[in-house]
């Protein structure tokens, strides 16, 4: 259910469940944690994308997988949890591209990627509230985050289905395109003339900034910033720069 590619310095994770719209379950979702995981130790991955099979990016978790009843963990959709923190916490860039509806648990896992990008077709809803649910505290966060307080509640209160001209103009995507493809590949050449150092560096500073940083947290990025002024790239990088304008 889950399809993963590589294309030199990107990764490609792509949900696969067309006949149901992608919706996931929490096999699924093992099998998206275990992935992450197995590739977060690679420094050669500029670049992480999700995206949807067909015409959906992800209709949310299978209705019929919900449990009754929490886990011994005393969790209710533990899986889901997991995935969504190691898509949030991936030492790289993350990307999600969303064609279709992107619900529930969909929503929740385009959130957890550091950009959102989305198609004409695209439709966002949080609706536990219909399904006498609550959503995770994480992911309510998030949401919060991405379009301020107000919006974030009046989705979350009301279940309001937004459009992706909507979710553009309250922040939650950085655009609503006609064709993602067309978007994406200029952004991509874009983003591999930038240093790969300097773009995994920049997130794991902000995955440690999530939470209050302390003395430790600051120390780590003070040092992989000294690492990076002091890298044979950067050098090389600002070498170039002068000999294009010395007075820089």
């Amino acid at each position: 259910m889950i399809q993963m590619e590589r294309d030199g310095d990107v990764l490609y994770l792509r949900l696969h469940r067309p006949e149901k719209k992608n919706a996931v379950d929490p096999s699924a979702m093992v099998e998206l944690r275990r992935l992450l995981v197995e590739n977060a130790g690679d420094e050669s991955v500029r670049l992480l994308v999700l995206r949807g099979s067909g015409d959906s990016f992800c209709a949310g978790y299978d209705i019929a997988q919900i449990p009754d009843e929490p886990a011994p963990d005393g969790r209710m959709v533990g899986a889901l949890d997991d995935a969504v923190a190691a898509l949030s916490d991936f030492p790289a860039p993350t990307l999600a591209l969303i064609d279709g509806p992107a619900y529930g648990a969909g929503l929740e896992l385009a959130l957890a990627c550091d950009l959102r990008m989305c198609s004409h077709r695209s439709r966002f809803c949080m609706p536990p509230a219909k399904l006498g649910l609550l959503y995770s505290l994480e992911g309510m966060q998030r949401l919060e985050q991405a379009v301020g307080q107000q919006q974030a509640r009046h989705m979350i209160y009301t279940a309001q289905v937004l459009s992706g001209a909507e979710a553009r103009a309250c922040g939650l995507v950085l655009g609503c395109v006609e064709d993602l493809q067309e978007w994406f590949e200029p952004f991509l050449n874009r983003i591999r003339t930038l240093s790969i150092g300097s773009l995994r560096g920049a997130k794991m500073a902000l995955v440690l900034g999530k939470s209050s940083p302390d003395v430790k947290m600051i120390g780590r990025v003070e040092a992989l910033r000294a690492g990076l002024f002091g890298s044979r790239e950067a050098k090389e990088r600002k070498a170039k720069l002068l000999r294009r304008n010395p007075s820089v």
